[in-house]
């Protein structure tokens, strides 16, 4: 797949035009077909070349297509919001309307985003369970170096090997002139396209079950684990998702202020328990005791 399988996150840009033209290569190298034609389709516009009128600055983009071009985008609620500000303040050359626009990126740009993130549909990162522990392991260390961590993970060397391979064809790990690992950013965001769907389901999976080895084996010790119940309007349901993945952020903003090689994970379900039968996931097992 490339070095250029990840794009840096939309809130890390000063110009949309320049995003677009990241958004362009890395979607040409990760989505089968992709054209200009493609885009437009998605965006529901007339014109196939559309966006390339719009990245190269032959045109403006107008406030209805502001939204078409967002929703191509994928864009959440936030990076909407932020992309509709950045392309009003890119465009406009009043001096008043410029400051205002300014001000409001600056509000809108989360202040605890770490240095570098950005999204990707390499993958190499949900294939095992261990893949980002050894991305995030990697950095500012020697090949041999992260293969002998595997003994503390206890994962053998060929298992090691082989996740550090798959990780730099798919260009999430790259070697520096001393032979280092960098990594191509802080942080990594998936995008749920549908090629991708059943793989990432499939690595939740695993990650729910190295939840349950924990609690058997670290509850008490330097595990944390906790359980709500509630009451919560299925509307909410998204509003509550957005605030649990800054929450998210938050942690790991903190997290990078101190360097460690010690690899915690963790694990976060939130899912309604009415209308179901959970009875049997409970049920005793029978037989004599």
């Amino acid at each position: 797949m490339g070095a250029n399988c990840v794009l840096p996150s939309l809130f890390q840009f000063g110009s949309y035009r320049e995003y677009l033209k990241q958004f362009y290569e890395y979607s040409k190298k990760v989505t089968p077909g992709f054209s200009y034609a493609y885009f437009s389709n998605r965006a529901g516009l007339p014109s196939p070349n559309y966006l390339q009128m719009i990245m190269t600055g032959r045109r403006n983009l107008t406030v209805d297509n502001i939204h078409r071009f967002a929703t191509a985008l994928d864009f959440g609620e936030e990076e909407r919001e932020f992309f509709e500000t950045l392309v009003h303040w890119e465009q406009t050359e009043e001096p008043t309307a410029k400051g205002f626009y300014r001000r409001r990126l600056d509000r809108l740009r989360p202040k605890d985003q770490p240095e570098t993130r950005a999204l990707t549909r390499a993958n190499a990162l949900f294939r095992e369970w261990y893949h980002p522990v050894v991305w995030v392991a990697a950095e500012g260390k020697t090949r041999d170096e992260v293969v002998e961590l595997g003994g503390s993970l206890k994962l053998s060397p060929e298992q090691m090997s082989q996740a550090l391979d798959q990780l730099g064809e798919e260009g999430l790990l790259v070697e520096n002139a001393e032979r280092k690992y960098q990594l191509v950013a802080d942080h990594l965001q998936a995008r749920d396209s549908n090629s991708m769907k059943l793989l990432q389901k499939e690595y939740l999976g695993k990650q729910l079950d190295l939840s349950k080895w924990a609690w058997r084996n670290r509850y008490g010790k330097e595990g944390v684990f906790l359980s709500h119940t509630f009451t919560l309007d299925i509307d909410d349901y998204a509003q509550f998702s957005s605030q649990m993945t800054e929450f998210l952020s938050s942690l790991v903003a903190q997290a990078d202020q101190k360097k460690s090689n010690n690899i915690s994970q963790i694990n976060v379900q939130m899912f309604s328990l009415s209308g179901q039968n959970l009875n049997k996931l409970f049920k005793e097992p029978e037989g004599n005791c």
